[in-house]
């Protein structure tokens, strides 16, 4: 991998020209300079075929009109340039803070997603050599910051329907458990579930709902907030070119047998 302006730097240029490269290249959409590009490549004894672009659309204004547009004009101008490998996709409308309050529901509309298929229709390049990225159910600004004395986890799911990404979040006092039991519960009411059998994630929050499963933690929610993310990219792709998924497994509904049957 190497950023758009590794491409002058003389270290970087003699660490790779004992051979041929393959490189992934990383280029914020702003900064986007095609003849500068070619000729970096070229300057580290690499070529376009050999090369995947990763153009970082985070930070566009993707709530305005015209913008799709202006992505696809991208698109045309880095194909038109030169064969890569692949010209990636890669943005979030995500915000950098939870957006829901305590106890409260929040939709964000994904608007990377709205953008990146209008912009697939609109240009010319081969839209199978166009990637799509969007950093999951987040924002592309992952930061964690240091605390002294830690950070308190938000108890919440995010969880990717067609059009939004709904943020449910838990209530901030009472037990972890609870709070998650009730988060998953709300998953499944929200009118956007995608069913037990779509992802393993969706059956851990279907477990956990029904009180199969404790509440799990932090990392535990982030996982399955990912799960189902990748699952529903991968999912709606397939549809769009005519391929199907197997359901996956559901857990079944266990009930503890009384120990003085009547």
């Amino acid at each position: 991998m190497a950023t758009a302006a590794d491409l002058f730097n003389p270290i970087f240029r003699g660490f790779l020209s004992a051979s041929r490269p393959r490189l992934g290249i990383y280029i914020p959409y702003e900064r986007v300079n095609t003849k500068l590009l070619l000729e970096g490549v070229k300057a580290v004894g690499c070529v376009p075929e050999d090369c995947v672009l990763f153009v970082d659309f985070t930070g566009a204004p993707f709530a305005l009109d015209g913008v799709a547009g202006s992505v696809a004009g991208l698109f045309d101008e880095l194909g038109n340039a030169a064969r890569w490998i692949r010209i990636v996709f890669q943005g979030s409308a995500f915000p950098t803070t939870n957006p829901a309050e305590s106890g409260g529901q929040y939709l964000v509309a994904r608007n990377e997603w709205k953008i990146f298929l209008a912009a697939l229709r609109e240009c010319s390049i081969p839209p199978e050599l166009i990637g799509f990225g969007d950093f999951g159910a987040d924002c592309g600004e992952i930061k964690f910051p240091r605390k002294s004395g830690g950070v308190v986890p938000i108890r919440h799911l995010r969880y990717t329907a067609a059009t939004s990404i709904i943020v449910i979040r838990g209530r901030a006092t009472g037990e972890q458990g609870d709070a998650m039991k009730d988060v998953c519960q709300r998953a499944l009411a929200c009118g956007q579930y995608a069913g037990q059998r779509f992802s393993y994630a969706d059956d851990q929050i279907w477990r956990v709902a029904h009180g199969q499963s404790t509440g799990g933690t932090p990392s535990m929610w982030r996982e399955w907030n990912m799960a189902h993310h990748m699952t529903r990219v991968v999912r709606d792709f397939g549809a769009m070119v005519g391929i199907t998924f197997a359901d996956g497994p559901a857990s079944p509904l266990v009930e503890q047998a009384s120990l003085f049957p009547e």
